[in-house]
This record gives structure tokens, sequence and C-alpha cells, in this order.
């Protein structure tokens, strides 16, 4: 539902930056990174400061190796973003600070076969251990970029953000068998407890976009 309003939001911000005299606005779409697509809407106030509002979406799959264990899961990520951008040179670097309305989520379970839990070889075709990853829904970005900058001349640009969503990833794990586990009590728990320590580690979420933009 959050993210419902939010979208509504974008949408409303978007006409509020096209409404109205300004230096220069442009419409943008790229590719980007963990999403796989983003679009948006610039607006420049002078040569310095500039407001966006940009919607990214994507999915992806992976697999990873937690001491010993495999995992093999997807990546889901859909997001709102409100940013400032500032020129310090009035030239096309900037520097951005911004709000990100987030759904993004991972979701792992362990592969079949054997994996090598605490130096012990355990065979998890009947065993799963499911590994569920939510990041927070509101975070704070920072980052810097190139393009939207004032231009009086109308358009086709490029562009390019690099920046981080500063955040904790929420973690929820859980184990299903058919009732023949050879997975001891203690060699679980403490492939948990690696698991925890892996994930928990990370404080933010690093993003990177590159596409073309079109002033008018």
């Amino acid at each position: 539902m959050k993210f419902k309003i939010a979208f509504s939001n974008f949408i409303a911000f978007i006409l509020v930056l096209c409404a109205g005299h300004a230096n220069s606005q442009s419409f943008y779409t790229g590719v980007a990174s963990p999403t796989n697509w983003t679009v948006g809407v610039a607006k420049s106030f002078g040569y310095n400061l500039g407001l966006r509002a940009e919607y990214s979406k994507g999915s992806s799959t992976s697999s990873e190796t937690i001491d010993g264990l495999n995992l093999i899961g997807s990546f889901q990520s859909s997001k709102v973003g409100f940013f400032a951008d500032y020129y310090p040179m009035q030239g096309s670097f900037r520097l951005v600070a911004g709000l990100t309305i987030n759904d993004i989520k991972a979701s792992f379970r362990s592969a079949s076969g054997i994996s090598n839990i605490n130096n012990t070889a355990y065979d998890l075709t009947d065993e799963k251990i499911d590994v569920n990853l939510t990041f927070p829904k509101t975070t704070t970005y920072l980052g810097v970029g190139y393009g939207h900058q004032f231009s009086s001349v109308k358009g086709l640009g490029l562009y390019a953000d690099a920046g981080v969503s500063l955040g904790s990833f929420f973690s929820s794990y859980s184990v299903s068998s058919n009732g023949n586990s050879s997975l001891s009590n203690q060699d679980l728990s403490d492939q948990v407890n690696s698991i925890k320590n892996h994930t928990n580690g990370y404080y933010y979420l690093p993003s990177i976009s590159v596409g073309v933009s079109y002033s008018f």
C-alpha cells in the first residue's frame, strides 16, 4: 500500500515539475543496476540546482555460496525516487541527495545436492533452508551524476548516476524437511548464524544507471 501511494505521488510530482515556467526540463530513460530500467523527469532551476523524480524496476536471479552452503535465489526491486541535484561548477557534474521509497526483496533457497557445512558434507536433497531479505521501505540516497544540467539547447542528451541508498536488509530464515534430515541442530544453528552475519553486514545498497534524456 505504501509503495502504491508513493507511485501516485511520483506521478503527481512529475506533473508539478512539468507545469509552469522552467529554465530547462527533460524526460529520461536508461538501464540500471540493481534494477533493470528507469524512467524519470528532471527540471533545472538555474545553473546550480535541479529536481528529479524517477521510477525504476527490475529482477534477476543469482547463486551464492555462504560458508559451504549453496544458495539459489531471485532479486526483485521497484522504487520511486525524489532527488535534488546540485551543480557545484555549473556544468554537467552534479552532487545528488534524495529519498527513495522501495519495494526491494530477495529470496534464496539451498540447492539440492551436497553442501559442505561446518566441514561436514550434507546431502540437502530432503532439506531446504530458505533465506528472505527485505530492504527498508524508505531510505536516504546520496550520489553523484552527470547530465540533466540547464541548457537552452533542446533535444537528446546523455546522463549517468551512481550512488547508495542507506539502509540494512532485514533477514528471516526457515528450514523445512520431509523427515529424513541428516543435518544436525548444531550445524544448522551455526549455518543460520553465518548467513545472518553475512547479510547483516550490508548497510547500503549501491546503484548505477546510464541512459538518454530529451530536453524540451
